[in-house]
């Protein structure tokens, strides 16, 4: 479907373990971003800084917690890279994309889906969901890595 990413990863880890990593700033700033700012509560930050020391660029500053269910269910809005600024970031409010995770335990690993939607279908749209569509694949790589214990196969800098 166009305009929507799903993934989803049998993830090395049990529930909370993953729910860790995506709610713990630490554990973020090592499998997704540089730097994050999360406030683990509807309406709080969701936060990721690629540019730590210029947080007004390649962020998803302003960024919130739409729903969170501990262990079970995050979702969050998105902003995307400075390069899809003019599309994604601009307006007042810009329209934010939104992404939500889910997780389902299956014995000592998770399942976890992911479902990032709010992109178009026209203009530089395809262009925004090929480009988050290789980030997302990218960091849950990551993710599957960190908790498997393993070296991270493509650091965050390079997605």
């Amino acid at each position: 479907m166009v305009g929507v990413i799903e993934m989803n990863r049998r993830l090395p880890a049990p529930a909370d373990r993953v729910w860790d990593a995506l709610i713990d700033p630490a554990q973020a700033g090592r499998w997704l971003a540089a730097a994050a700012r999360i406030v683990p509560e509807r309406g709080g930050a969701y936060e990721l800084f690629w540019l730590p020391d210029d947080p007004e660029h390649q962020s998803t500053i302003g960024c919130r917690i739409t729903a969170i269910a501990a262990c079970r269910y995050l979702a969050f809005t998105w902003r995307g890279p400075d390069e899809l600024s003019s599309l994604m970031n601009e307006g007042d409010p810009p329209p934010p994309t939104h992404v939500t995770i889910s997780l389902a335990r299956a014995g000592n690993a998770t399942e976890l889906r992911m479902r990032h939607v709010g992109f178009g279908d026209d203009g530089d749209w395809p262009r925004a969901v090929a480009w988050h569509e290789r980030a997302w694949s990218a960091c849950l790589g990551n993710l599957e890595a960190l908790l498997a214990g393993r070296p991270l196969p493509r650091p965050w800098r390079e997605v």
